[in-house]
């Protein structure tokens, strides 16, 4: 929150889970906050993210949304792969680590829609125990 706060970007979170899921908690909190960060840094001071949390009677959902810029499609297909990145400052293996601790660490799925202009919204689909 105060780092979208120092840059002026709204942050709403909706969460609409009452159930219980197995986390590895350092693992997972790294990944959200990954996302986030990667959020905050295409929103050139000003802009919103969405955090929004639902599930079902197997999985656990949530999206993450912002009205940035969106991703070129060039740079679609290789988005989680190691050591591709499209900032300068950039290791390309934010995206990696999050797409392991997903998939790998939890089992779950990571995918995202981008629309030029409109922003990005990364989806995480997580099985319940």
């Amino acid at each position: 929150q105060a780092t979208c706060d120092i840059n002026n970007i709204e942050l709403v979170f909706i969460a609409r889970c009452e159930g219980e899921i197995s986390l590895h908690i350092k693992v997972f909190k790294r990944a959200i906050e990954n996302l986030v960060r990667n959020a905050v840094q295409v929103l050139a001071n000003g802009g919103r993210i969405k955090i929004y949390t639902s599930e079902n009677d197997s999985n656990f959902f949530m999206s993450i949304n912002d009205n940035g810029p969106g991703i070129p499609e060039e740079a679609k297909e290789s988005m989680f792969q190691p050591f591709v990145y499209q900032r300068k400052d950039g290791t390309g293996l934010g995206l990696f680590m999050v797409q392991h601790a997903i998939a790998e660490v939890h089992g779950g799925k990571i995918w995202f829609d981008s629309e030029l202009g409109k922003g990005t919204t990364f989806y995480i689909s997580l099985p319940k125990n």
